[in-house]
């Protein structure tokens, strides 16, 4: 039997190679940088040392290696971050496959049939179990339940499918062309069995013929015979399509949420190889390390401060260290500020924003980050808000599903896009932009077509609640922005609009944007209690301190290739 994972079994272990290897160079990384900086410190002092300074220079050498090896604490954590987006791509792969390969969920159902599929003792009878049974030649099922009529099928457009697409991962991860990869060997299968079962007819009407012929049967039971081998042919056919149907959907289901997978990758290890640009997790991985017991946390960068806030301390307090490390430290008296609250920190950074409307502060917060809390409706509507929970255990299952995609699986990657739902009940984050060409590409794509019936059904009766997407209507399932690319800027999608899209007369330079879910999703390792060791956390950016460069509230939009 093939299985899903035999499909995809080079990534795996590709994965599990890329692990090993990015374990062996942190390892390298981690010993020759404590190395050099012993070697350097413990030579460098003059009397016993073998490398003199006079003066200052012995502290200048001193605080430029220190400099250096702080340089190297960030790429070996972003070396991090790339072993663990392999290691926890590898076992969302590996747990994504088995319930695909239970060929019990494309079995006919009893809502499925109607009437007796079996024969009976009468030799000239014919019985739709028989196109099943008899027609299609041998399978491991032959023989085992002459009653049951799916296990063969399902084995054959299995046996059809999967193997032609081990050669083909390329292929899959093309939005369109995947799925039609998966359609056409579906249907390959499919004109065989559909050969077989006429065969079979062919041969129950030259057998019914014969009888006939040799007087064993009369002309009116000949009717009678030969119009059941007809019927029974078309029965089979509609049983045949039923099977087809739900195996084209579960292996579209698969192919979706692979394609889901591999995207959020691609996402991690961009993250990972921005060794300048911390991550959410980067910081949340800091300040929840062994030893780090304070409750605020600054780094300073070019463009003004990131500050972390953990429970245990208070707005006022956190104010003030700011304001004394402004001082101290020579900046600016309007200093851009990217606050982070952790868990209950959180309700601490939104009263600092809340409490800074007041006025009398020496920085100005641009952007707040909240890992384990949601956002006040009372924060001010300039405030670039970004919001990570975790899913709900109350909510049932299939209120958290969106075009049959769970939390976790709801970035779907087209080509350099990826295109982002906000799923009910989860809340409100970034943005995520889509160009046109990743909705109106790929002909017969279904995840198009889906896709756009979504939008358009959550469109109609949505009336403009902001003019910018930076604030989004919590209560609407979706919120869809629009931008024209002709310079009227962002607002949100009319129908007519939405018409233009769907009929592609809308400019090369057109974007769509959509709330982003906020929910982190599920990760073999991760401890979502603390929100660490996820590697979704890793791939998300801390906003800019400053946002005059980025437009639509300080992130910048995924690249659409426009």
């Amino acid at each position: 039997m093939t299985k899903f994972e035999d499909v995809i079994q080079p990534l795996l272990t590709s994965l599990e190679d890329l692990s090993k290897k990015s374990t062996t160079a942190c390892n390298h990384y981690n010993t020759t940088t404590d190395q050099f900086q012993t070697y350097v410190f413990d030579n460098i002092d003059g009397a016993t040392g073998s490398i003199p300074f006079l003066g200052k220079g012995a502290q200048g050498c001193k605080d430029a290696v220190s400099r250096n090896v702080s340089r190297s604490q960030h790429v070996t954590t972003k070396l991090q971050d790339f072993q663990l987006a392999c290691d926890q791509t590898r076992k969302s792969l590996e747990e994504l496959c088995p319930p695909y390969d239970q060929d019990s969920h494309y079995y006919l159902g009893v809502h499925d049939t109607f009437g007796n599929m079996g024969g009976n003792a009468d030799p000239y009878a014919t019985s739709v179990s028989q196109f099943f049974n008899e027609g299609q030649g041998y399978s491991p099922y032959s023989g085992v339940d002459s009653s049951s009529i799916s296990e063969t099928v399902v084995w054959r457009i299995r046996e059809d499918t999967l193997p032609s697409l081990c050669g083909n991962l390329d292929q899959l991860l093309i939005p369109g062309k995947g799925q039609q990869l998966i359609e056409d060997n579906i249907n390959y299968a499919v004109s065989c069995i559909q050969s077989d079962f006429q065969s079979f007819q062919s041969k129950q009407h030259t057998y019914l013929e014969t009888a006939l012929s040799s007087k064993e049967i009369n002309k009116d039971a000949w009717k009678y015979y030969d119009s059941q081998v007809n019927s029974c042919y078309q029965i089979a056919q509609h049983y045949l399509t039923t099977i087809v149907n739900k195996m084209k959907l579960g292996y579209g289901e698969w192919l979706a949420e692979f394609q889901t997978i591999v995207g959020q990758f691609q996402t991690d290890i961009d993250g990972a190889s921005a060794i300048s640009s911390p991550s959410v997790g980067d910081l949340i991985a800091d300040v929840t390390a062994p030893g780090m017991t304070g409750k605020v946390y600054l780094w300073q960068t070019p463009n003004g401060l990131m500050v972390v806030v953990k429970p245990g301390t208070n707005a006022d307090d956190v104010t003030k260290a700011i304001n004394q490390y402004i001082a101290a430290h020579g900046l600016s008296k309007d200093t851009a500020v990217t606050l982070v609250g952790y868990k209950d920190g959180g309700n601490i950074t939104q009263q600092m924003v809340l409490n800074a409307e007041q006025g009398g502060e020496n920085f100005k917060v641009n952007n707040l980050v909240l890992v384990g809390s949601k956002p006040l409706e009372t924060l001010p509507e300039n405030l670039n808000i970004i919001s990570y929970t975790t899913a709900s255990k109350e909510t049932p299952e299939k209120e958290m599903m969106i075009l049959g995609l769970k939390p976790d699986q709801i970035i779907i990657p087209v080509s350099a896009v990826a295109l982002a739902f906000l799923t009910d009940g989860i809340g409100e984050a970034g943005l995520a932009a889509a160009g046109r060409e990743a909705l109106i590409g790929g002909g017969k794509d279904i995840l198009k077509e889906a896709t756009l019936a979504e939008i358009w059904n959550h469109t109609f009766g949505m009336g403009p609640t902001a003019s910018t997407p930076e604030r989004m209507n919590p209560s609407m399932p979706y919120n869809v922005y629009y931008d024209p690319g002709d310079g009227s800027g962002v607002h949100m999608i009319s129908t007519v609009e939405l018409s233009q899209l769907v009929y592609n007369k809308v400019s090369p330079k057109a974007k769509f944007y959509f709330s982003q879910p906020s929910v982190v999703p599920e990760e073999g390792g991760a401890n979502l209690d603390n929100f660490t060791n996820s590697s979704y956390l890793n791939s998300q950016p801390v906003p800019d301190p400053n946002p005059s460069g980025y437009p639509h509230g300080g992130i910048a939009p995924i690249n659409t290739g426009n």
